[in-house]
């Protein structure tokens, strides 16, 4: 099992989401992601990225199907960087809109106490979403200090 329990904490809901791509020339990209599902294996994942914000990020996984994730707790700033391949995007469905809108609904909770004003972090895209089903292959911790870059678990 790739995800312990730890790295399941790490991916839950009030975490900061950023999703890294690079285009066919090795050029990086990254957009917010808003969501992240474990799948009942615990050796994937879904993320889930705006579609008003992912364009870029959507064409380097079509072109190349590399991902990074970085998972960060705001307050603590415990971080983990989840590396792998995609293997499918898709439009999110409604069905998966509820489990989006509560791990963003816990993310502004989270900004609130650290003083980002409500009004202006629900000003964030997050709906409708893409889907980006990934195989993890690498998961390092990326929490400032002397670990970081360490890796956790790898296939």
């Amino acid at each position: 099992m790739l995800f312990d329990e730890a790295v399941l904490r790490q991916l839950g809901p009030g975490t900061s989401i950023l999703v890294g791509t690079v285009d066919p020339s090795g050029w990086p990209s990254c957009c917010r992601g808003v969501a992240v599902v474990v799948a009942p294996d615990r050796e994937g994942m879904t993320v889930y990225v705006p579609v008003a914000t992912a364009a870029q990020t959507i064409a380097n996984i079509a072109s190349n199907g590399r991902v990074a994730v970085v998972s960060s707790e705001p307050v603590s700033h415990s971080t983990v960087q989840l590396k792998g391949r995609a293997r499918g995007v898709r439009v999110a469905g409604e069905e998966e809109a509820e489990a989006v809108q509560a791990h963003f609904d816990r993310f502004v909770d989270v900004l609130d106490s650290v003083g980002l004003p409500r009004g202006i972090s629900r000003t964030m895209s997050r709906w409708p979403a893409f889907a980006v089903d990934l195989a993890v292959e690498a998961i390092f911790e990326q929490t400032p200090g002397p670990r970081a870059g360490a890796l956790v678990k790898a296939r």
